[in-house]
C-alpha cells in the first residue's frame, strides 16, 4: 500500500506555499492573513457546490498524492485503514456524525457517542420542523415527496449525481429547489439555514442506515471526481493547508478558528 509514503507529503506542516499552486496565487499569500484564511475557507467551502462533495462521499478521499491510477473504491479503503489507525476502536459507522459523534477520552483515544433519546432532542425537533417543510402542499397540491422516487425514501444516497445534460453536480439540496422551480415555487437561499437545514436533515432522515450509491461510472462524472481530489487535497494560503489537513489528518479532533489561524 502507498499510504505512508504519500501521507508523508502532508504530514509535515510547512509555511511555504504549494508548488501545485499558481504562480499568482503564490503572490497573494504574501498578502494578510485574514485575507488568505478568507481565501482558504472559499476553497474549502466549495464542498457544497458538488465537486468536493462528490469526491468526499463517493471516493470518501485519503489524500491526492496516491498514484492517479487509484480508483474511488481503492481511495476509500485506503481512507478506511488509515482512519481505523488514527481512532482505535471505532468502526466505519461510528464516523457518520463526524466529530460530533465523537469524545475523547482519558487516554486521548476517540470513543463514539451512543444517539439516544439523551442526546436526541434537539436532533428530534429539527427534523420535526424539516418534516413539516417537506410535507407542505404547494399551490398546485403537490409536495417534495412528488419529485423524488419512492417519495424521497433511500434517495439522499445517491446525490451528489452528475447532471449530463448540465454538465453539472448536483447535490440534494439543488435537487430540492429544482424540484421548488419544477413547481413554480419560491426557491430556497442556500444561506437560510433555518430553512435549509431541516429541510435537509430530514430529507436525508429518509436514507438512514442506507449505503451510499453514488454513480461515477461516465468519464464526465469521473473527471468530476478527479477535480474534486485535487481540490481536496491542494495546500494553499500562508498555513498551508488543504482541506484534508483537518478533515482527514485531524480526524477525532476539535479545531477551532483560534487554533488553527484560519
Amino acid at each position: 500500500m502507498q499510504w505512508s509514503v504519500t501521507l508523508s507529503r502532508f504530514s509535515e506542516p510547512r509555511m511555504t506555499t504549494s508548488g501545485s499552486c499558481s504562480e499568482a496565487f503564490s503572490q497573494r499569500a504574501r498578502e494578510p492573513g485574514r485575507e488568505i484564511a478568507k481565501r482558504l475557507r472559499s476553497a474549502c467551502g466549495q464542498l457544497a457546490t458538488g465537486v468536493l462533495l462528490l469526491y468526499a462521499l463517493a471516493a470518501m478521499p485519503h489524500l491526492a498524492f496516491a498514484q492517479a491510477t487509484m480508483g474511488p473504491e481503492q481511495d476509500r479503503q485506503a481512507l478506511i485503514h488509515y482512519l481505523e489507525g488514527r481512532l482505535p476502536g471505532t468502526r466505519p459507522k461510528d464516523w457518520s456524525l463526524g466529530a460530533d459523534g465523537l469524545a475523547p477520552t482519558s487516554s486521548g483515544a476517540a470513543q463514539p457517542i451512543p444517539f439516544n433519546a439523551e442526546n436526541a432532542t434537539n436532533s428530534a425537533d429539527i427534523l420535526a420542523i424539516g418534516k413539516k417543510l417537506w410535507d407542505r402542499r404547494f399551490k398546485n397540491g403537490k409536495s417534495f415527496a412528488n419529485c423524488f422516487p419512492n417519495a424521497g425514501k433511500r434517495v439522499a444516497v445517491t446525490y451528489p449525481q452528475y447532471d449530463a445534460k448540465a454538465k453539472l453536480i448536483i447535490t440534494l439540496e439543488m435537487a430540492i429547489n429544482r424540484c421548488l422551480q419544477l413547481h413554480r415555487e419560491p426557491e430556497i437561499e442556500m444561506q437560510n439555514v433555518s430553512v435549509t437545514g431541516p429541510l435537509s436533515a430530514y430529507a436525508r432522515s429518509l436514507s438512514e442506515g442506507q449505503r451510499l450509491a453514488l454513480r461515477v461510472g461516465v468519464p464526465a462524472a469521473r473527471d468530476k471526481l478527479e477535480s474534486g481530489k485535487a481540490l481536496f487535497t491542494r495546500r494553499i494560503g500562508q498555513q498551508n493547508f488543504a482541506c484534508a489537513s483537518c478533515h482527514v489528518l485531524q480526524a477525532g479532533n476539535v479545531l477551532g478558528p483560534g487554533m488553527i489561524d484560519v
